[in-house]
């Protein structure tokens, strides 16, 4: 405001000049702020009511101020099968037990004016306190509320997926752990950081922009851009290696710790690793990138699964593992790697309890297939999991495929959201008008669309129609709740690090819901209206002359 005061002179009489009340203090400023918050929920929360079910996505981080944040958000369907996913609000936690997480979640979701008797979903990580099937927060809201339905994130499921089968792989984990000594390495020290970044701009074969980055320590799939980059930068890091241990100009301990670095990526057991982590993850990362999305829905996730399923094993053969050898050989060549060699069994013990293969395509080729082939186990174990198997029946009925046992389970479970006695007529309803109109329908997502372009049919099948967005309703993942963890960062930084719970809730609402457009002359009314000191000194949209307004409220 002083800076603007120095180019308007409205702004300047108004800080200088006039009395003291300017209304500039920062409880002023909370109060403004919390009253554009609560507009923009109360549109959040009057488009969640107009479409009455509704489904909980919830997850907690810690802030820069080390305070547990619980982030609720809800999903919703419109009555054109719009999927939306919105943000709540902050709510701080000194424990994470089930009990008081369960108990923020339903009174937060009730704080906002939503009812969860209209709740058919929720969607919540990994954690034992979140998933657990006796006294986890997913079990405890079913007790209460029996139609939310638990959908553990699949977000989750497919970093977990990778973690299995990379962790259960010794070679794997050595080659990842190489990666990791190597990028620290060069990025512990400035001067060797800023000594690599010189070399790799001097270096002929430098072929990317990208610098060097360490591993995600906890998103397993994340790691594929850190791998891509390391294995393209590969023969600079190698020659750099090289050139400082060669350099008498550098010191004993820094020469002593490149020595091993280089040593072992020379080693082509680390590249080959390094480069079937990446044809996996390269696989992996495109699924894991699109269940994200707010718009997914668990047939549409199901069906990625089940292609990733048949990705995976289209690799999982010998002519395959060959020919994925045989590049890895060619390339390692063209950077002048050790020749690929058989571990010896030199031991007593060894000797006995190892069988190894006969020459290096063979034992290669096996960790190539064997790799492949804990990643599929892995999703087989994993997936599917929660409530996912009704979610089968559901949409079984929904395409006309169920049989007499799919149809009364629904109808039982979902007695008070449809007719159960009109469900099995609105099928073969449905069933009949898309024989006479010559279609196919295989997915809800073509049944959605068919339903939108005939009206008639669905008014005459409000059952299935309703039933359909319930469906569409349960979420995929709680990656709109760590999305809202993005939002806290930005806002609550080391320099804002005491900013009180209210106005953290009322400035991230702000920041996610930056599309929500707020009418600001109701706004200033109601701002003005609160205290007479206000009310004497501006004029409200009703005391003004009508030749203002337009030019006050623009």
């Amino acid at each position: 405001m002083r800076l603007l005061s120095q180019h308007n002179d409205e702004v300047h009489d108004w800080l200088y000049v006039r009395g003291k009340a300017k209304w500039l203090g920062h409880d002023l400023q909370n109060e403004i702020l919390g009253m554009v918050a609560d507009k923009v929920r109360q549109s959040v929360v009057s488009s969640v009511k107009d479409a009455k079910y509704f489904a909980v996505i919830a997850d907690e981080t810690t802030d820069v101020s080390r305070k547990e944040q619980v982030s609720v958000c809800v999903r919703y369907v419109t009555e054109k099968f719009e999927i939306y996913e919105a943000f709540l609000g902050f709510f701080e936690t000194a424990n994470t037990d089930a009990l008081t997480l369960c108990g923020i979640i339903e009174n937060g979701v009730i704080a906002c004016g939503l009812d969860l008797k209209n709740c058919v979903g929720q969607s919540y990580d990994g954690a034992a306190n979140m998933r657990g099937c006796i006294s986890g927060v997913q079990q405890r809201m079913k007790i209460i509320y029996p139609k939310m339905l638990y959908v553990y994130c699949i977000g989750h499921q497919l970093n977990l997926i990778v973690q299995d089968a990379l962790q259960a792989n010794c070679h794997a984990k050595t080659a990842l752990s190489m990666l990791t000594s190597v990028v620290n390495y060069i990025k512990s020290s400035p001067r060797r950081l800023a000594s690599f970044k010189e070399f790799s701009l001097g270096n002929e074969t430098h072929h990317t922009n990208r610098s060097l980055r360490p591993l995600c320590p906890t998103r397993w799939v994340l790691r594929l851009p850190s791998i891509e980059t390391f294995v393209a930068e590969y023969e600079i890091i190698l020659d750099w290696l090289d050139d400082v241990v060669k350099d008498p100009s550098k010191s004993a301990i820094t020469k002593g710790a490149a020595r091993p670095l280089l040593l072992g990526l020379e080693d082509f057991q680390v590249y080959f690793m390094l480069m079937l982590i990446k044809e996996i993850l390269r696989l992996i990362h495109p699924i894991h990138v699109q269940v994200q999305s707010s718009a997914m829905t668990v047939d549409r996730c199901r069906r990625l699964i089940e292609g990733l399923l048949v990705a995976l094993s289209g690799h999982n053969n010998i002519h395959e593992a060959t020919s994925f050898y045989n590049a890895c050989i060619e390339s390692s060549r063209q950077i002048e790697l050790q020749l690929p060699s058989v571990p010896r069994a030199s031991g007593r013990r060894s000797r006995d309890t190892m069988r190894m293969p006969s020459c290096p395509v063979e034992y290669f080729t096996q960790i190539y297939i064997e790799l492949f082939q804990k990643t599929s186990e892995a999703i087989l174990a994993r997936y599917p999991s929660g409530d996912l198997s009704f979610l089968s029946d559901i949409e079984a009925v929904l395409l006309g495929e169920g049989d007499s046992g799919n149809i009364e389970k629904v109808e039982t479970f979902y007695h008070d959201v449809i007719s159960p006695a009109s469900l099995k007529e609105e099928i073969q309803i449905l069933k009949r008008y898309i024989s006479a109109k010559s279609s196919s329908i295989s997915t809800t997502s073509q049944m959605a669309e068919f339903l939108l372009q005939n009206e008639a049919i669905s008014l005459l099948t409000p059952n299935l129609t309703q039933l359909l967005r319930v469906y569409f309703t349960l979420p995929c993942s709680s990656c709109e709740a760590e999305r809202s963890f993005s939002a806290l960062r930005r806002i609550k930084t080391y320099l804002r690090s005491t900013m009180s719970e209210q106005r953290l809730n009322d400035v991230c609402t702000l920041n996610v819901h930056q599309g929500n457009i707020v009418d600001t002359q109701d706004l200033v009314d109601a701002f003005i209206k609160k205290a007479t000191v206000r009310s004497n000194t501006f004029a409200t949209s009703h005391t003004m002359p009508s030749n203002y307004r337009k030019t006050a409220f623009k």
